[in-house]
């Protein structure tokens, strides 16, 4: 096994903490901080840039501090010789590798991450050859065509290939996992004095600097780094720039780091997996501010960094779905996709207001190339992203079924293996690789979740993002108006426990609203939280042939559709829906039936009150579902009508008018079952998600 003591991880060795006090010519090295110095260390070599924290630490050890490219070196203790470079080689590991780089790794892997050959290293006719010393094997004849990482890339290891489109060699990643995954790890091992993790705690979700939260009282930031860690926001005893516990080698890049928090009694304290002592133990605040509301209970986290890979189970139980939240296009935190027989997928659930983005990389340190795709709008659904070879498909799944929204090819795709979400200046919830339980879906359209009307003044709910997507602010900002800082125009008797919840302090005609940050400017937008339920949105059950009562078909159906809810009511007797349009006089009408002939087709006719004559059928078997509500919209224009599924913009069917005979504009609708058994519906303008089954309204 190899000994990490005796290696380094990187060409540079800038991490390298090994016992190693020898120069290559076995010439025992000075230590680096000394009173009487054989070689006075150059002007500006400073504890900073020893991995071990100090100078003193490092004793006579062999470090690079200046970053020279061979790696590791020391001051001699022969006067004539002030310093030399040491004999430490890369570190070998053939099975996996550590980092993220995987400068390390000399395993007989010798395909790319596209599954093409690799080419020799040692091909006499490629232009630039790469020296001996930079692969694990100490020689390119050894390394064959395996993949390997000679130049550092933090993309990890690779290897030449020969495109099959072009004739030409390219450079392409290879599939190299990890040796193992869990708890925090620098991504490039050389980078160790600038990787941290910041780690929030907070009250509310909404999206803030550690200073900001503290400054709202509505959370607090803890910082692990190499070069300090602790309480870096929300400290009740020291300001929050002062200085954190000074902690060398706490994130390795050649293992994996586990650390613990705990808390209660308004005191934090973290530590490090395996030890006693812990790192720091801080009191935070929890009095007279949002935190207070619940002592001891933070709701929300989140977690940023540089050049850190992490892997924190926060949930402590295994089947918990974790909801991931953005609120800008930023890509903080990037995931591996998950490998299939064919290539690579994404799936995810989400849901949105007005966009969302996902993002593939070669690797979390590389930003290009990289391919983004974006969907603009309203969005709940469930999506795909696969890639096969250069080609990338997105789809998308709702209880219709799946479609293929988006194909395209581009030879940046084959070396697609990292994913990250985001979405612009906006609110968007996520799930990655499992389903979002029950709890994480928007609270039902009841008081006190809803609003009676537009200009809801007594609106007590618990939504904290706008119309837009934006998320609030805490009513406790300094930024808030003067004249809105009295307690007493809360419904909650507070500004502390309104926390960043949307409401009407001041009879704005426009209805319930919160202040958000643009560009660095607090502004007033509207929350639009959703009416409450009316009779109008209701679950009926229809039943017989009957024609039933009419009902005008409104504007706004024929400009956005009439949106309704179906599924079978018996499963063991098909039936189906009958739309009868008729104008205001004659009579004539169109007939659209629903689930015809054991629910496999739609049917289009025209009836003059004596005969119907066929004018369009199209084959949709299963169209209404068993046991499900399926989602459904209607246009009904002057010589056209169509028929689509709910939050698909393409019909399904559609039909227009050839005849002017038989053209004429409806004006009233009728509905019925197709034959004596019973269907549900919802309608006309209810989500099956925020209406329970009742009576006919």
């Amino acid at each position: 096994m190899t000994d990490l003591r005796k290696c380094k991880l990187t060409h540079k060795g800038l991490e390298y903490t090994g016992p190693v006090s020898k120069t290559a010519g076995g010439i025992r090295c000075q230590f680096w901080e000394t009173t009487n110095p054989i070689h006075k260390p150059a002007e500006g070599i400073e504890d900073t840039n020893f991995p071990d924290g100090t100078k003193k630490a490092a004793r006579n050890f062999c470090r690079n501090p200046t970053g020279q490219e061979d790696g590791p070196w020391c001051y001699s203790m022969d006067a004539n010789l002030r310093e030399d470079f040491c004999d430490v080689p890369l570190c070998i590991f053939t099975e996996c590798r550590l980092s993220g780089p995987g400068v390390e790794y000399g395993g007989k892997v010798k395909k790319a991450g596209s599954d093409v050959e690799c080419e020799d290293w040692d091909d006499e006719d490629r232009p630039v050859l790469f020296p001996n010393t930079k692969f694990p094997d100490e020689s390119r004849r050894y390394a064959r065509s395996r993949c390997r990482n000679p130049d550092g890339d933090p993309g990890g290891p690779w290897c030449f290939i020969e495109n099959e489109d072009t004739e030409k060699e390219e450079k392409n990643y290879c599939d190299i996992p990890f040796c193992d995954d869990q708890g925090l790890k620098l991504w490039e091992p050389s980078m160790w004095s600038g990787a941290k993790v910041y780690l929030a705690l907070s009250a509310i979700a909404s999206p803030a600097t550690g200073e900001q939260l503290s400054k709202w009282g509505a959370g607090i930031e803890i910082t692990i780094g190499n070069t300090g860690s602790g309480l870096s926001a929300g400290s009740k005893d020291k300001d929050d720039d002062a200085e954190l516990t000074p902690t060398p080698g706490i994130i390795s890049g050649s293992k994996w780091s586990w650390f613990w928090l705990s808390w209660g009694g308004g005191f934090i304290t973290l530590g490090k997996e395996g030890t006693i002592k812990p790192i720091t133990i801080d009191e935070y605040v929890e009095e007279n501010n949002i935190l207070g509301l619940n002592p001891g209970s933070f709701q929300y986290y989140s977690i940023a960094g540089t050049g850190v890979l992490w892997s924190l189970p926060f949930c402590e139980k295994v089947t918990d779905c974790e909801v991931e939240t953005t609120t800008q296009v930023d890509f903080p935190r990037l995931w591996p996709m998950k490998r299939s027989p064919t290539g690579y997928d994404v799936p995810v659930f989400v849901r949105a207001t007005q966009s969302a983005f996902v993002e593939l990389r070669p690797a979390p340190s590389i930003s290009y190339p990289n391919i983004k795709t974006a969907k603009d709008g309203e969005i709940k659904v469930r999506i795909s992203l696969s890639t096969l070879g250069d080609h990338l498909f997105l789809y998308w799944t709702k209880d219709i079924g799946t479609q293929t929204v988006l194909e395209v090819k581009h030879s940046a795709i084959r070396s697609a293996r990292w994913f990250g979400l985001a979405s612009w200046d906006t609110t968007a919830h996520w799930t990655m690789f499992c389903r979002p339980d029950e709890g994480h879906q928007p609270p039902e359209a009841m008081t006190p979740e809803c609003a009676i009307s537009q200009a809801e003044v007594g609106y007590h709910g618990t939504q904290w993002v706008t119309d837009t997507g934006r998320a609030c602010i805490p009513w406790t900002d300094e930024r808030i108006p003067e004249n809105l800082r009295e307690d007493k125009l809360y419904i909650d008797r507070s500004r502390v426990n309104t926390r960043n919840y949307c409401r009407n302090l001041d009879h704005d005609p426009q209805g319930p609203f919160c202040y958000v940050v643009v560009n660095n400017e607090v502004h007033r937008q509207y929350c639009r939280p959703r009416k409450c339920r009316t009779s109008e949105e209701c679950t009926v059950l229809t039943r017989g042939s009957g024609t039933g009562r009419p009902i005008y078909i409104l504007p706004q159906w024929r400009k956005t559709g009439l949106h309704f809810w179906l599924k079978e009511w018996d499963p063991d007797h098909s039936d189906g829906i009958v739309f009868i349009l008729r104008p205001l006089e004659g009579v004539h009408y169109y007939k659209l039936t629903i689930g015809a002939e054991n629910n496999e087709k739609v049917l289009f006719t025209y009836g003059d009150g004596k005969d119907e004559n066929l004018l369009k059928e199209k084959a949709l078997p299963h169209l209404i579902p068993i046991g499900k509500w399926g989602g459904f919209w209607l246009k009904i224009l002057q010589g056209e009508v169509l028929l689509g599924y709910e939050g698909v913009d393409n019909p399904l069917f559609q039909w227009t008018s050839t005849k002017p005979e038989e053209t004429f504009k409806p004006m009233l609708l009728t509905y019925t079952s197709l034959i004596d058994y019973s269907d549900g519906s919802r309608g006309p303008l209810a989500d099956p998600e925020k209406v329970q089954q009742r009576p006919m309204c």
